[in-house]
């Protein structure tokens, strides 16, 4: 008798622990969910820009998604915008054989170009901007202990930002972008507000790709 409870406790006790996990890993945030995917099925309005060699997949909880070598790629969500969010996904970190300069994390369309808040797979973390112009770093990469490296580790990735004021308002508008990793603060920088914003993954990874996992929107 005291095997079998001991046997229903650990059973209750390792559904229970999946459950929390399973909980954490989609918690974000704000209140109001705005939108997610958990890439169990194909979603048309994921999409690569028309001048991007980038391929992904989804499907089976993952979108698995690949660069051409020597470019970064980029996949955008073209059926909503964000002005205001809490970005939440798991990045899911490839086996690489060496893991300098390359990345992946979440994107959003500033109105000066392409932020992307990037994992770095050696351990750091930065921010990039793809621009008219070209690259900038607001926050160049430096190392992060809330970043895990080890194959097949699950990074949380989310970015929050606040959207312009209400038309009329004389309130100033607040740019700030935070970034958290696996639920530690790293950083904030700043963007002005657009109320056109999309979302979406910007990557370099070259032939390995990369795995995101678990998308969550809220505010």
């Amino acid at each position: 008798m005291l095997s079998r409870l001991a046997a229903r406790a650990l059973t209750s006790g390792a559904i229970l622990a999946v459950v929390i996990a399973s909980g954490a890993a989609q918690a974000c945030g704000g209140k109001t969910e705005l939108f997610r995917d958990d890439f169990t099925k194909v979603n048309r309005a994921w999409a690569k820009p028309s001048n991007f060699k980038t391929e992904f997949v989804i499907g089976g909880g993952k979108m698995l998604a690949k660069n051409a070598e020597g470019e970064w790629g980029k996949i955008t969500y073209g059926a909503k915008l964000f002005a205001e969010a809490d970005v939440c996904v798991d990045v899911v970190v490839p086996q690489v054989d060496d893991p300098t300069d390359k990345w992946a994390g979440i994107l959003f369309e500033g109105p000066d170009g392409n932020y992307i808040v990037a994992i770095g797979f050696d351990g750091t973390i930065g921010v990039h901007v793809s621009g008219p112009d070209g690259w900038l770093e607001p926050i160049p990469h430096s190392d992060f202990d809330g970043v895990k490296t080890e194959a097949k580790a699950v990074n949380r990735v989310r970015v929050v930002w606040k959207g312009p004021p209400p038309k009329g308002s004389t309130a100033p508008a607040d740019s700030t972008v935070t970034v958290y990793v696996n639920d530690k603060m790293f950083e904030t920088f700043d963007v002005a507000p657009n109320s056109n914003r999309k979302i979406g993954f910007g990557f370099q990874t070259e032939s390995s790709g990369v795995e995101f996992r678990n998308l969550v929107v809220t505010k």
